[in-house]
């Protein structure tokens, strides 16, 4: 305690000793040149301690653009004015200029003031006799920064040494002269000290095996601009294929490979430690001046670039710009922790041992608690001590403010902890301490979670022991840990989140892909059943009886095969058509389509959105999400009065909101056209809603099958999203977005109307299909407009049929999908036997997904199935007239 104050007095000794003290420091140069800077920086760093007890003022000689002594003279009447009134009790002199303005003015100037000079080269020991003058002598070590470049360049020719014609450029020039007289028996020195810019960057262009750069200073061009030596290096750097060296560090970084370095921060630091020294009473003249220190220092970027290893530097070498290595980045905070780790090990085997003795381990027990505390600390556990018979708990300051208390605010009590315990969590945190004090367990764990100072839960594991008990075995302490894993729930659920998203789109994919398999098939069927219905109506008189059958008979195969382009939506594969289309357009025409399938108690309110984008989709898919969304809502409102809204618009959607949405979680932000019903209907809850896009189900007796599922699903096809709004009685709120394209709206042109006359005589066609119903059902429509059929059940026998007939057939009509060789495969081989074959592909799914494999092979047309003769008479013209 008695040191303490010690210290304390003499710290604020030492403060007083600076307190009103006022310190000029004279630059050579001017404001925001990096040397300057660099110096001011580390002065500021030596008076931190007296920041409020001294007054540095920074004077700036911009000694670079006028150097005179006229200019002199004028700067020490300005001084000497602006001063005048103002004691200085000390006065540093930042490089040669400054020092030489204080030899010469300074007495006159600022009296008797002591001089610190840093970074001063033109140095004499003569200068400072009779004064109080000390400080810091440049050291540039010109030499061995050579040497080492030599050494890791060892075919080196010529040295070309930058420099400009500044009165300290020709200084610097005659150092290097005399630094490197040594070195001229083995390379070449050329120096470049009169060419401005331009001349600079064409010389070192021309640089290349053999050479390397000597870059001391080029600040100012024969135009008399002057130039940082940032803006130096960045237009000599892209021209200059050869290293570069240099000695002061303000060009790491920035296109040098480095060095023997030194650095303006440290010789201000140094400097004003000196400074220091003398306002705290010792004489300046007292003090000898000390030489700045050197420092090897690298760029990686740059050894790479010319393949230097780092175990060619010099010993000792810093090197900046390494790549990330987190070992070294935190090899401290590794070793901490390893350490604080084996300390608390230690220290638990401490006391397992000390249990033994109770009488030593209560002479230890307080000795150790500080040693735990830190250990404690340094694991980031938050520790507490419990006197179980009188309920005392003592909690550590990392206990406290886990919580965000400080440990003032706690008090030390059993009920203290019980009251910031989640009320969820209390019993079963209460049953398994009660387990541990009783013995049945060995140890007590348990997770849960506490109430922090803002309101907030936080999740711990509290693990703990009785370390004493009486001699009838009751517990009589016991101390723990409580580790914070709020992060690690976080983490945890949102992994959950993650797994949960990713189970429903593979069970989607799953459906989708059941969906497309059975579309495909009925379609197969379907292709039989309705061919087959539509020949039988064509040759039938218009009074037959069995006219109606047949028509039932299409018609119901018509509904069955629009049930195939559903489950197809349902499976993401059912955009057929595409085409640019105004969404208002196509809600007006389904809701006045839809208006008498309205319940009479709803009102219909209209509001769509003026000049929307137009979106990109197929007709018959749009039409079939407005009908089922709009019957969806009628239904909802039922018997009841209400009203149904149809909303139409633009926004643009950010990630977050669409990562809410159902639909593709890739989906991309930006604008969004969408439609929105709203009804005032029944609404749903929370269970119903989690399945209401789930094929077949429904909440009324008679379901509807794929209903909204086939929504999804068509959304989906349209890389479109959907938001679900719904409260139990309440209403509901469907909100479909699909995404904005500009430009104008593409309507399909009408088709041009068909002469329906028969082919010529001779056509014939092969039909390449693996269902028989298929194979039996075309031939018979070819047949009926006087076309030849051949019929193949898979690829292979289509090459042999194709083959034999080759100058017989006009046009293939082509399964996709097939046994032994499919569609893809025989019509390459088609093509190799004839060039120019004509094939029309027909199948079960749409045409996208179907004809994607075929895209600039010449496939002359594409007819899905189902489809009756006069589809494929009029596709049949549409292939041959190419």
């Amino acid at each position: 305690m008695v040191l303490f104050f010690a210290a304390l007095c003499a710290g604020r000794a030492q403060a007083s000793a600076l307190a009103g003290k006022r310190i000029v420091v004279l630059h050579s140069y001017h404001h925001g040149f990096t040397w300057s800077d660099d110096i001011s920086s580390g002065i500021r760093e030596a008076f931190r301690a007296y920041r409020d007890d001294v007054e540095l003022c920074f004077e700036f000689m911009d000694t670079r653009r006028i150097y005179t002594p006229e200019y002199f003279g004028e700067l020490a009447r300005v001084y000497a004015r602006k001063y005048a009134d103002r004691r200085v009790d000390l006065v540093i002199a930042s490089d040669d200029h400054a020092y030489s303005f204080m030899i010469e003015h300074g007495q006159t100037v600022f009296g008797e003031a002591p001089v610190v000079f840093c970074s001063v080269s033109g140095y004499t020991p003569a200068s400072r006799e009779g004064r109080q003058i000390t400080g810091l002598l440049e050291r540039l070590e010109t030499a061995s920064t050579l040497e080492t470049a030599l050494r890791l360049h060892p075919s080196t020719r010529r040295v070309n040494v930058i420099t400009d014609q500044t009165r300290t450029g020709r200084a610097l020039k005659a150092k290097a002269e005399e630094a490197f007289a040594p070195f001229a028996n083995r390379v070449e020195f050329r120096y470049l000290d009169g060419l401005d810019v331009a001349q600079l960057d064409r010389a070192v262009a021309q640089f290349g095996d053999g050479d390397i750069v000597f870059l001391f200073i080029f600040t100012r061009e024969q135009s008399g601009r002057v130039l940082s030596h940032e803006q130096n290096l960045r237009k000599l750097a892209p021209f200059c294929r050869v290293p570069i060296y240099a000695v002061w560090d303000f060009y790491l970084g920035h296109g040098i490979v480095g060095g023997r370095l030194t650095n303006g921060t440290e010789e201000g630091r140094m400097t004003g430690a000196l400074a220091v020294r003398i306002l705290q009473g010792e004489s300046a003249s007292s003090i000898p001046p000390v030489t700045s220190p050197t420092t090897y220092m690298f760029d990686h970027a740059q050894l790479r670039r010319f393949g230097i290893p780092l175990a060619a530097l010099p010993e000792g070498s810093v090197v900046v710009n390494r790549p990330f290595s987190f070992y070294r980045t935190y090899r401290t905070l590794i070793w901490s922790v390893l350490a604080a780790f084996g300390v608390l090990v230690g220290l638990v085997l401490f006391l397992v041992v000390a249990i033994a003795s109770r009488r030593r381990a209560e002479r230890e027990l307080w000795r150790s608690r500080e040693q735990l505390q830190l250990a404690l600390d340094g694991a980031e556990l938050g520790m507490w001590d419990w006197h179980v018979p009188t309920g005392a708990v003592t909690f550590n300051e990392r206990w406290a403010r886990m919580l965000g208390y400080d440990l003032s605010e706690v008090a030390p009590h059993l009920d203290s902890w019980e009251k910031l315990v989640h009320p969820d969590d209390l019993p079963e945190v209460r049953r398994c301490l009660d387990d541990h004090l009783s013995g049945k367990t060995p140890i007590y764990q348990t997770e849960y979670r506490l109430r922090a100072k803002n309101g907030t839960w936080v999740w711990v594991i509290d693990r703990g022991k009785v370390v004493e008990r009486a001699a009838h075995g009751a517990a009589v302490r016991a101390t723990g840990t409580h580790l914070d894993v709020t992060a690690q729930r976080v983490a945890d659920a949102k992994r959950r989140e993650i797994e949960t998203q990713m189970q429903h789109a593979q069970k989607l994919e799953s459906l989708g892909v059941l969906a497309g398999g059975i579309a495909h098939d009925f379609n197969n069927l379907l292709t039989g059943i309705l061919g087959h219905a539509n020949l039988a109506l064509l040759d039938l008189p218009p009074s037959a009886p069995a006219r109606q059958n047949l028509s039932e008979i299409e018609l119901a195969s018509r509904r069955a095969a629009e049930l195939c382009r559903q489950m197809l939506a349902y499976s993401g594969k059912g955009k057929f058509v595409l085409e640019r289309l105004d969404l208002s357009r196509v809600v007006r025409e389904m809701g006045q389509l839809l208006e008498v399938t309205f319940t009479k108690r709803a009102v219909v309110r209209y509001d769509f959105g003026e000049q929307l984008p137009r979106i990109e989709g197929d007709p018959g898919q749009i039409g079939q999400v407005v009908m089922n969304l709009i019957t969806n809502a009628s239904e909802a409102v039922g018997d009841h009065r209400g009203s149904i809204t149809l909303t139409t618009g633009v926004m643009d959607c950010r990630r977050e909101y669409l990562a809410e949405s159902l639909a593709d979680p890739n989906v991309p932000e930006g604008r969004y056209v969408f439609l929105e019903v709203a009804d005032t209907g029944c609404g749903m809850d929370a269970d119903t809603l989690s399945r209401i896009f789930d094929p077949f189900y429904t909440t009324k007796f008679t379901g509807r099958g794929l209903g909204l599922s086939a929504v999804l699903g068509i959304v989906r096809g349209h890389r479109g999203a959907i938001r679900v709004y719904s409260e139990p009685g309440r209403g509901t709120t469907f909100k479909v977005l699909f995404p904005a394209v500009s430009g104008p709206s593409e309507q399909p042109a009408p088709a041009p109307a068909q002469d329906q006359s028969p082919f010529g005589e001779g056509l014939t066609v092969l039909v390449v299909d693996d269902d028989t119903t298929v194979r039996r059902a075309i031939p018979q429509m070819l047949k009926r407009f006087g076309i030849n059929a051949l019929v193949a059940s898979d690829g292979r026998e289509a090459l042999r049929v194709f083959g034999d007939h080759r100058d017989e057939i006009a046009c293939v009509i082509l399964d996709l999908t097939m046994p032994r060789m499919d569609g893809v495969e025989c019509f390459r081989e088609l093509r190799t036997i004839k060039r120019d074959v004509c094939v029309i592909l027909s199948s079960g799914y749409n045409e996208q997904d179907a004809t994607q494999r075929f895209a600039g092979r010449g496939l002359a047309g594409f007819i899905q199935k189902p489809y009756v003769a006069e589809d494929l008479l009029a596709k049949l013209r549409e292939a041959l007239a190419r």
